[in-house]
């Protein structure tokens, strides 16, 4: 119960700053990071890290060097890497790509051309409350 009133408080605080100003603030992210790392120190990583976390952060890392995600929005995920476990990590990754694959080819057939970018944070919310609730 604990961790997802904490990782959804991060995700809409990530929203908020994704919506304002078009990117995620670096120190929102550390500011959260920095007590997920030292708890991933000393408590360990969560279950599935190896499995499903390693796979999804290289997936992850690849995505935003061809420029199709964010910084901001990877950055968000390796943080939530170290912290949910590996199928919920995974969940979040493939309802966040679903959602926002929807609205993108929605957006792009309606306009009859393809949609430049898009703020991924509605959809990482949009998720975590599908998942959570």
């Amino acid at each position: 119960m604990m961790l997802s009133v904490v990782v959804t408080v991060f995700i809409l605080a990530c929203l908020v700053g994704d919506l304002r100003g078009g990117r995620i603030p670096n120190w929102l992210i550390l500011l959260f990071l920095l007590p997920v790392t030292i708890r991933a120190a000393f408590m360990g990583v969560p279950d599935g890290f190896q499995n499903l976390g390693m796979p999804v952060m290289l997936l992850l890392f690849v995505t935003w060097f061809l420029g199709l995600l964010g910084g901001g929005d990877v950055k968000v995920f390796l943080t939530l890497s170290l912290l949910l476990p590996g199928v919920m990590l995974l969940r979040l990754l493939c309802l966040t790509l679903g959602f926002s694959l929807m609205i993108f080819l929605g957006r792009s057939l309606w306009r009859r051309s393809w949609v430049r970018s898009m703020p991924m944070m509605p959809f990482m919310a949009v998720a975590s409350l599908v998942i959570w609730l």
